[in-house]
């Protein structure tokens, strides 16, 4: 398996003088105390936690928190969208509607 911890220590390596941020959904922040070497990643990133409505974000450990736009597209609703012929334009990729046509 390929852990989060794994992949930012070697990236740490080639730009020692970077600063690096990892962005996680709110779902992710509730699991972060499961995270693989969580401690030791944290010496290592910096992590920035996004909200969602129905997540709870409170954490101990040292998040940043960004609040985006919410963006409520969902597989099932794109499929219902297509079938009918309604348009699914700004909802997906150009060529990912081009390539399901």
């Amino acid at each position: 398996p390929s852990y989060t911890y794994d992949t930012v220590r070697l990236l740490k390596e080639r730009h020692p003088n970077d600063k690096l941020f990892f962005i996680i959904g709110a779902d992710m922040i509730e699991y972060l105390p499961k995270w693989y070497k969580l401690d030791e990643l944290l010496t290592l990133i910096q992590f920035i936690g996004v909200r969602r409505p129905g997540y709870h974000i409170e954490t101990p450990y040292p998040l940043l928190f960004a609040d985006v736009p919410e963006f409520d597209v969902s597989s099932t609703m794109l499929r219902e969208r297509l079938k009918a012929k309604k348009p699914t334009q700004y909802l997906m990729p150009d060529k990912v509607r081009q390539y399901i046509e």
